[in-house]
């Protein structure tokens, strides 16, 4: 499991933690905003991050939740990634979004979530390693 901080919110988003299976002191539990359908979780945990510098997390190894991948925001994939650049840029401005090249990975996330170009990465991945052998 990853640390919950900062950096990681930033280059992971929500996969950081679930937002489900995340129980927090309800004296250090901020308010969550409503107005935002997709990433209104990032935020909570961003004002959770930074309202709360001496922070500490504790990694249980049991489950604590199931749930499937393919939930509103996989479905919804611009819209939720527009609602991450609106929440980052109005939090933190352009920084991090270049810092950690965000952008980039948008459209690397665009083109594996297409199907075709899915299927040409792993055939090309496969003539490489049949390549090497």
């Amino acid at each position: 499991a990853l640390d919950f901080n900062f950096d990681n919110l930033i280059k992971k988003g929500t996969r950081v933690v679930c937002h489900q299976s995340i129980f927090i002191k309800k004296s250090i539990t901020p308010y969550y905003n409503p107005n935002l359908r997709l990433k209104g979780e990032l935020n909570w945990f961003f004002d959770i991050v930074d309202n709360n510098t001496d922070l500490k997390c504790l990694h249980k190894n049991i489950p604590v939740i199931y749930y499937r991948f393919g939930g509103y925001g996989y479905k919804h994939f611009w819209k939720n990634i527009f609602e991450w650049l609106k929440v980052v840029y109005k939090r933190y401005g352009i920084i991090p979004i270049i810092r950690y090249y965000y952008l980039l990975r948008i459209l690397y996330s665009f083109m594996f979530k297409i199907k075709i170009l899915r299927r040409l990465i792993i055939f090309i991945k496969e003539i490489k390693k049949n390549k090497r052998n």
